[in-house]
């Protein structure tokens, strides 16, 4: 069972892989034009704030500027990885509900949010929101093993 578990990890890890491998153009030409209104991103945010847990503000409303990511769930703990730009980070046994808001300061084009979790069979929400827009929004239970998954790509807007 536990190895049946680690599986949706795996395939998580992959496609945030991919995810990265896929997102290589650094996006100067749409810089250079100031047509893009695409947030900015550094590996270095200037801001990221993390609330959770009971009392946590993380179903309040997401930040007017910068890039917003949440996951809720009915379950205390979620792992949770992101992606912002080529920023990739992992935050294990996060307490949920869970948010994080970045205001970078170069472009982004690229934002992926994974949580999963860390019971048998949690429902997960995960949700990014752009300058306070949501942009995408996962649901996940029993049936894909406990997975959410978000993801904006900038390019398409």
């Amino acid at each position: 069972m536990n190895r049946n578990r680690r599986l949706p990890l795996v395939a998580a890890t992959a496609l945030l892989a991919l995810a990265t491998a896929a997102c290589g153009s650094s996006g100067t030409d749409a810089a250079a034009s100031g047509t893009n209104t695409s947030p900015t991103n550094s590996t270095v945010p200037v801001t990221a704030t993390t609330a959770g847990g009971a009392g946590g503000s993380a179903t309040d409303v997401p930040a007017k500027k910068g890039i917003t990511l949440r996951v809720t769930g009915g379950h205390s703990t979620a792992d949770v990885s992101y992606l912002i730009g080529t920023a990739n980070t992992e935050e294990k046994a996060t307490t949920l509900p869970w948010q994080k808001v970045v205001v970078p300061v170069d472009e982004v084009f690229h934002v992926s949010l994974i949580a999963m979790s860390t019971t048998e069979a949690a429902d997960l929400t995960c949700e990014i929101f752009i300058d306070g827009t949501s942009v995408d929004t996962a649901k996940a239970g029993e049936a894909s093993g406990g997975v959410a998954g978000c993801e904006w790509n900038g390019k398409d807007n």
